[in-house]
């Protein structure tokens, strides 16, 4: 367990080969977090059909460029990126 006293969370993905020459696209399909006793409890809001997931601590992106909630977007695409990080995308888009 997390030593600051708070559970262990980790986001849960499944990773999707685009073909050689291609980057894969991460795809976050749930969370986990680690109970008292050292188990794990795992939420999928969706199934892999590859049938592979990956388990991770969740992204945080660098304060400095951390966006706020609470300020208005200019760029209304969804392109499933996330800069510094690893791309996350939402199935079936």
């Amino acid at each position: 367990m997390a030593g600051s006293g708070q559970a262990a969370r980790k986001d849960v993905f499944t990773i999707i080969d685009k073909g050689e020459g291609n980057k894969a696209f991460w795809c976050k399909v749930g969370s986990a977090w680690e109970n008292g006793d050292g188990s794990w409890n795992i939420v999928l809001d969706g199934l892999p059909v590859n049938g592979k997931l990956n388990m991770r601590d969740p992204y945080e992106a660098p304060e400095q460029n951390a966006p706020r909630n609470d300020a208005p977007r200019n760029d209304t695409r969804q392109t499933g990126k996330q800069s510094g990080g690893y791309q996350r995308g939402v199935a079936g888009r």
